[in-house]
């Protein structure tokens, strides 16, 4: 075997490599007080001029008939450094960090966090929990939650599945429920009694939950779950049997292509008035859909424009990983709301919604919507003017909250 110096960015760098973990090898176990000392070192490397740090070594076998990279030894080290740099991509995109470099977020993407020539698998529609898109009738094919993923033939097997990662997150949540004398509200959907239910699945330690219960029904108990385990919607991704496959070939209402059109001259418009780096597609997919999110400066808050079949609305929303400052958050734009409304001369949407960990505050038209594509011109115009609008309002409001 034969050992090379080699700055670890060198070595991780290139959109066709693919670092391969070996399933002998154990999970990721860094704590935070691990990758804190890891982050304290690089911070003080840069302070004293230091030009390089000695990460240890790698052990890598190389195939270079598909470019993918065995790591035998140095998982932990690399898979911290790609967190650091997915934690940084992050922070430029949300603008919470500005660099002189007006390209260092997509530098890093495309170098560090995507292999762009992966071989093109079977095409799959993908959503988040926190999609505001009906996915009735459609079929699931796996999710992604919490570095697993789980192959699944039904909603209802993901809703098990998802209910028993959450449990093993934190057991005293369902526990908890299941035991309630209340028999109302989150209660009535966990048991410890499998009688109570006309049709349910065992998630774990005796505790059943009701699954007779319609796609929309499972995905809106999901994000009231989501709120009590403080998770991110976006967290849980889900994979579908792509729709857009239909006998005559013709692009049916809502797929892949008619929201990667609209958003295409959207973005474009959006960028014009906000500048380039405000509005972005969701990188966890990279898929156009329903919806897209512009920075406002501070993490977990943003502006979306959404394109409903139906409808479009321009939403300010609060949702970080906090529940209690989100709302906050809201109490206080809401102390304001007579002025906000006064300055944006229109009256607006408050949803606090005290069952999610995320508020909203909107605007929406049902004339407008993704299905007419006559008024895309309009929608694209209403989507920018009131983006535009809520950021010259609200983010000062923001600003003057966060500095308290």
């Amino acid at each position: 075997m034969k050992g090379e110096a080699e700055k670890l960015v060198r070595f991780m760098e290139g959109s066709d490599k693919r670092f391969v973990i070996p399933v002998y090898q154990r999970n990721y176990d860094w704590k935070i007080e691990n990758c804190k000392q890891l982050y304290d070192d690089l911070k003080k490397l840069i302070k004293n001029g230091h030009p390089s740090h000695f990460f240890g070594s790698i052990v890598s076998v190389h195939d270079y008939d598909s470019d993918e990279r065995l790591i035998i030894d140095g998982q932990q080290r690399l898979t911290t450094v790609s967190l650091l740099f997915l934690a940084m991509y992050n922070l430029l995109e949300e603008q919470v960090l500005v660099s002189e470099n007006i390209q260092l977020s997509k530098q890093i993407f495309n170098k560090y966090l995507v292999d762009e020539y992966k071989p093109e698998e079977k095409q799959m529609d993908i959503y988040s929990l926190e999609d505001e898109t009906d996915l009735t009738g459609r079929n699931i094919v796996k999710f992604t939650l919490k570095n697993n993923e789980e192959n699944v033939s039904s909603w209802a097997e993901m809703y098990q599945k998802v209910l028993q990662i959450l449990h093993q997150e934190d057991k005293a949540v369902l526990t908890k429920l299941a035991k309630s004398s209340n028999r109302d509200d989150l209660s009535v959907h966990v048991s410890f009694r499998k009688e109570d239910f006309p049709s349910s699945v065992e998630i774990a330690d005796g505790i059943h939950a009701l699954t007779k219960t319609s796609t929309t029904s499972k995905l809106a108990l999901l994000r009231r779950f989501f709120a009590l385990y403080r998770l991110e919607e976006s967290d849980l991704i889900f994979y579908l049997e792509n729709k857009a496959e239909t006998e005559d070939n013709e692009e049916p209402e809502g797929s892949r292509e008619v929201y990667k059109r609209y958003w295409k001259q959207t973005i474009e418009a959006l960028h014009s008035v906000h500048g380039e780096k405000c509005f972005y597609y969701v990188k966890a997919s990279e898929k156009p859909k329903s919806w897209i999110r512009g920075a406002v400066g501070h993490v977990g808050i943003t502006i979306r424009c959404i394109a409903n079949q139906n409808m479009a609305k321009v939403q300010f929303y609060i949702g970080s990983s906090n529940k209690d400052n989100n709302k906050k958050i809201y109490d206080y734009l809401y102390s304001k709301k007579d002025e906000i409304e006064s300055k944006l001369e229109k009256k607006l949407n408050w949803d606090r919604d005290d069952d999610d960990k995320s508020s909203k505050i909107y605007v929406e038209n049902s004339d407008l919507g993704i299905a007419n594509e006559n008024v895309w011109g309009k929608m694209t115009e209403y989507h920018v003017q009131w983006s535009k609008k809520f950021y010259d309002v609200f983010v000062p409001y923001l600003n003057k909250y966060m500095e308290k």
